[in-house]
């Protein structure tokens, strides 16, 4: 295990691309994960229809339709993916030896409440700037938009609940641990910070398979690195994507259009995330400042870690002379 050490002296902690190939893996195997089980699921419920088990194309059509119109549809469709990444996020842990709390950063975030507020709200401000852009660009609406929007808009009463738990609640947590959690602390004790951000960023955009959405939830990945590493807390990523998952879904519900400032709601959303986000700006690279400030402290110290990790005989130019003025002051007294 000693070659394992990183950077910062962890014992377990992975090669940086052996973490990001789990993930990708785990990316991999969840949404096979979630064919799979539209796969198991379709015979059951084509035998009441009197049709056969085998998924024709205009019959499975169908069968989603029917799957996106129920809570239990709903969580065919999206909890095989989360338990993966919840599953690979645990086993991740186990990494640290009973620092968990302190890698994945399960802990008070720091700074005030009114910036962790902040930073949450400003999670909808680029988000939304990148969806008006691609929309001026589109002459017709993306598929996926129109995909979610027949989705959300088919949910009544607990179905609704259901839906916001499984969709905004869920991924939240799940997705968050793994991306933010497991892989982001794994690389940015291998590679410089912005490195480590934008990789995290793409692996968590990646996860979403459809080209338009990826390129939509890019500012979501980036954003909740970002604020990851400035309030030292994963908490309050977790609580950006939440209200960012929440807030799509609730638009789209209630008939407004979220991809355009001619509708007065989505134009007050945009106008708050964009303010709260020119104010956290600030907070967010003081966050950032302070945290290469605490490892440039611990340099030293850490250093040593790994000249003993890899078996390394001399130590650093400072402990070296540290140590010849020991033997030239001669023997200490015995304590």
């Amino acid at each position: 295990m000693a070659a394992l050490r990183n950077t910062h002296g962890d014992a377990g902690a992975l090669p940086s691309w052996a973490a990001l190939g789990i993930v990708l893996v785990a990316v991999g195997v969840a949404n096979i994960a979630a064919m799979v089980a539209l796969v198991v699921a379709y015979p059951i419920w084509a035998i009441p229809q009197e049709m056969g088990p085998v998924p024709t194309p205009g019959g499975l059509e169908e069968f989603v339709e029917d799957l996106q119109g129920s809570a239990l549809g709903s969580a065919i469709l999206i909890l095989p993916q989360q338990i993966i990444f919840f599953g690979v996020a645990a086993l991740g842990a186990l990494l640290y030896r009973g620092q968990v709390r302190k890698r994945y950063r399960l802990k008070t975030p720091r700074g005030q409440p009114w910036q962790w507020i902040c930073a949450i709200l400003a999670t909808l401000g680029p988000a939304m700037l990148l969806s008006f852009a691609v929309d001026a660009l589109r002459e017709e609406p993306l598929d996926v938009a129109l995909r979610f929007q027949l989705w959300f808009q088919r949910q009544q009463g607990w179905n609704l609940i259901g839906l916001v738990i499984l969709i905004a609640g869920i991924p939240a947590l799940c997705e968050e641990l793994l991306f933010r959690g497991f892989l982001l602390s794994q690389l940015e004790r291998r590679w410089p910070t912005w490195l480590a951000v934008l990789v995290t960023a793409a692996a968590f955009a990646a996860a979403h398979l459809d080209p338009w959405h990826i390129l939509l939830v890019i500012p979501l990945g980036l954003w909740t690195c970002l604020v990851t590493r400035a309030f030292d807390s994963i908490y309050v990523a977790i609580a950006a994507h939440l209200y960012n998952n929440v807030a799509a879904v609730l638009l789209v519900v209630s008939g407004h259009d979220s991809e355009s400032l001619t509708d007065p709601v989505t134009a007050v959303l945009f106008a708050g995330s964009m303010a709260a986000f020119v104010v956290s700006l600030p907070v967010i690279r003081a966050g950032l400042r302070d945290r290469r400030w605490q490892r440039a402290e611990t340099a030293p110290e850490e250093a040593v870690f790994v000249a003993i990790a890899v078996g390394q005989q001399t130590l650093p130019q400072n402990d070296q002379e540290e140590q010849r003025g020991a033997v030239d002051s001669g023997p200490s007294e015995p304590t």
